[in-house]
């Protein structure tokens, strides 16, 4: 039976985060319009830059270079998180 330490348990979940971050920041950035899609935008000032110094790491060999990335997709998974509960509070307020 295969057991993994709490090290590698928060470590997978970890990684799990960069595919959803991508999920969610294409579904916000298509889905959402006006001023909620430049807050949907907002994390690619961040991911992007992430994303080419993974790059550059990855032509240089370098065994770490998804771990900006890596990283920074949990932050980015919370905002568009938090995003989209503070678009549907508001959303719902201005329906009752």
């Amino acid at each position: 039976m295969l057991q993994m330490d709490g090290n590698q348990v928060i470590g997978g979940a970890i990684m799990l985060t960069l595919p959803l971050y991508i999920i969610l920041q294409i579904w916000c950035g298509i889905a959402w319009s006006g001023r909620w899609r430049l807050a949907a935008l907002v994390p690619l000032i961040v991911f992007l830059p992430t994303l080419a110094v993974s790059v550059f790491e990855l032509t240089r060999g370098s065994n770490l270079w998804p771990i900006t990335t890596i990283l920074f997709a949990p932050v980015g998974s919370v905002y568009l998180v938090g995003a989209a509960i503070v678009r549907a509070v508001r959303r719902q307020r201005r329906t009752a």
